[in-house]
């Protein structure tokens, strides 16, 4: 018991750091995409080994979009979820697959009420295609112009320390408990992918590095307490 404490607030320690910095550089919408992000994987997590854990699921895709609502690129990770109901999680099944998608459909049928009262009479729908395509063609890929010399720095620290705590053997490696190894394995995948996606999409990195702090941190709190939790 004294150990998952000790856990929790470690993983708390780096969310709210990353929080932090993402309040200092991007504002407070970097801060509520890392914290609804993190409660989407705590609650994809919850379904381990339950291939009817269909509410677990479903909350894991409504938070995912409520992230995405305030910045759509949080939708990246989606593949990523679906994938973790099959490894590590082998919770795979029609009902959780399909709860996820309701989940995550759920929050943009609750607003698009609203969206079209707002917008219906004034929205240009015929032109709605080319707008779309504008915007898909504004988005900039392996452009580091923009990117500064201490996002250059977080990443390499990040990165740094991440591989420090992966490359370490630890004892829940090989013989921990499954669902230790399990949770494990979800947030290094999430980190690796964040830092993909940071090269990828460099000037994302006000956002992108609030998330691979905030993966980090149950990564580095499961190395300090080794194998007894």
């Amino acid at each position: 018991m004294q150990n998952i404490l000790f856990y929790n607030k470690v993983s708390l320690l780096f969310l709210i750091g990353a929080m932090a910095y993402g309040v200092m550089t991007a504002g407070i919408t970097a801060a509520v995409v890392t914290l609804v992000v993190s409660v989407s994987v705590i609650f994809l997590i919850k379904a381990f080994h339950n291939k009817k854990g269909v509410r677990h699921t479903f909350m894991a895709g409504v938070m995912l979009t409520l992230a995405a609502m305030a910045w759509p690129y949080v939708l990246l990770f989606l593949p990523f979820l679906l994938f973790f109901l099959v490894k590590p999680l082998e919770a795979f099944s029609g009902r959780n697959v399909m709860a996820m998608l309701l989940g995550t459909l759920t929050p943009l049928w609750l607003y698009l009420p609203y969206w079209l009262y707002i917008h219906f009479q004034v929205m240009d729908w015929a032109g709605m295609p080319d707008s779309y395509m504008r915007i898909v063609k504004t988005v900039r890929y392996f452009n580091y112009e923009d990117v500064t010399a201490l996002q250059i720095i977080i990443y390499g620290i990040l990165l740094l320390f991440f591989l420090v705590l992966t490359v370490r053997r630890t004892p829940y490696c090989y013989k921990g408990k499954l669902f230790v190894r399990s949770q494990r394995a979800i947030y290094i995948t999430l980190t690796w992918g964040s830092a993909a996606f940071l090269l990828v999409f460099p000037s994302f990195a006000d956002c992108f590095l609030p998330l691979m702090a905030a993966f980090i941190g149950p990564v580095a709190a499961q190395v300090a307490i080794g194998d007894d939790r």
